[in-house]
């Protein structure tokens, strides 16, 4: 028979962890809805304050890439301006979330 032994230490280990992961699975959620707005509209009032403060830098974008598959690279021929959700092939693609009324419209910094 195989015998196992646990160190003293990895239970102390495992007990701080399971506590640290119920106190923020609990704890965070309380403080939000305790102090923070409560109606989804004074939500999104806080979110459109914060980022008027503080800008979102939105490190990943596909429209790179979709300027290279849709447009074969050729630049000059993209409307930078367009809401892409309603131009062909655009709005067909998965991948093509991005246009400049959608980054503006989310209050995205920089990209």
């Amino acid at each position: 028979a195989m015998e196992v032994r646990i160190r003293p230490w990895c239970v102390g280990l495992l007990v701080c962890l399971l506590f640290s992961a119920l106190g923020v699975g609990l704890g965070v959620p309380l403080a939000l809805s305790a102090a923070g707005p409560s109606t989804h509209q004074e939500r999104l009032e806080a979110v459109r304050r914060i980022l008027r403060d503080v800008p979102l830098i939105d490190g990943h974008n596909d429209l790179p890439w979709n300027v290279r598959k849709f447009v074969h690279n050729q630049i000059l021929n993209f409307n930078f301006t367009a809401d892409l959700e309603k131009v062909d092939p655009w709005a067909r693609s998965n991948w093509s979330h991005t246009d400049l009324p959608r980054l503006r419209r989310g209050m995205v910094g920089a990209q």
